[in-house]
């Protein structure tokens, strides 16, 4: 466009004005796409193709000829890595920190000792009042062991002493044993074994003795001298946790 004077002449060498700068462009927003979920349905939306165009002063989008079909294999494919179900990890390996537990070893007897042993009188029978005892290390077990390992592993290699055919069981004096506690003490003991059982010693302590005694319970009840009491929870667990292994009560 050329420029002119008052008097409405051409003025030479004039530069044009600058054109009026467009507005920028803002982008468009993208709508956020939600995660995928294994194993979850997932809806496939055709969208036609088109281009921008400029109408009344704003941006829109004109469609395009379609020029195939709406749904690609580009389409095809992101549906399939979707809904194709996710592997679960694999567990990992639980390591056990519980040390295993330590065998209990019989100690190794003398020729003197099964000698005395072959002597012995079939009806008698040498024992202790438990199996428990660290000190018997080389005397009735192999090596030392602390007495909550010679509780639960030192029976069985007690019983394997040439002299040691009997045993007491001293727990059933506080309250009496379940046959599911006994059963495992017989299975750990040649046939020739026998236990003898302390009673409960509210069988056979007065009751105002033993209502005074710190393992007595806040609810003693009197159960001193009871016959049906010794019969049902005393004897009766026994001999059935026992067996023919039952010696004394």
């Amino acid at each position: 466009m050329s420029q002119f004077d008052l008097f409405g002449n051409p003025i030479a060498g004039a530069a044009p004005p600058p054109e009026a700068a467009k507005p920028a462009r803002k982008p468009r927003a993208r709508r956020a796409v939600p995660p995928a979920v294994a194993g979850a349905p997932v809806e496939v939306v055709s969208v036609e193709p088109g281009i921008e165009v400029v109408a009344m002063g704003e941006w829109v989008v004109a469609p395009m000829p379609a020029t195939g079909p709406a749904t690609g294999p580009a389409t095809v494919a992101a549906s399939a890595s979707v809904t194709a179900p996710v592997p679960a990890p694999a567990p990992a390996s639980v390591t056990s920190r519980r040390k295993p537990e330590v065998e209990v070893l019989p100690v190794v007897a003398e020729p003197a000792m099964l000698e005395l042993a072959a002597h012995l009188p079939e009806g008698l029978r040498l024992g202790t009042s438990s199996w428990t005892f660290p000190g018997w290390a080389g005397l009735v077990y192999r090596d030392a062991q602390p007495e909550t390992v010679l509780s639960r592993q030192g029976l069985a290699a007690y019983a394997r002493h040439p002299l040691l055919r009997s045993v007491g069981i001293d727990r059933t004096f506080y309250a009496p044993l379940p046959a599911t506690e006994l059963a495992p003490m017989a299975a750990a003991v040649p046939e020739d074994f026998r236990f003898l059982v302390k009673a409960h010693a509210a069988l056979t302590m007065p009751f105002d003795q033993w209502r005074r005694m710190p393992y007595a319970g806040r609810s003693p009840t009197d159960h001193f001298l009871n016959a049906a009491y010794a019969a049902e929870q005393v004897v009766a667990p026994v001999l059935e946790g026992l067996g023919t292994k039952t010696g004394v009560i």
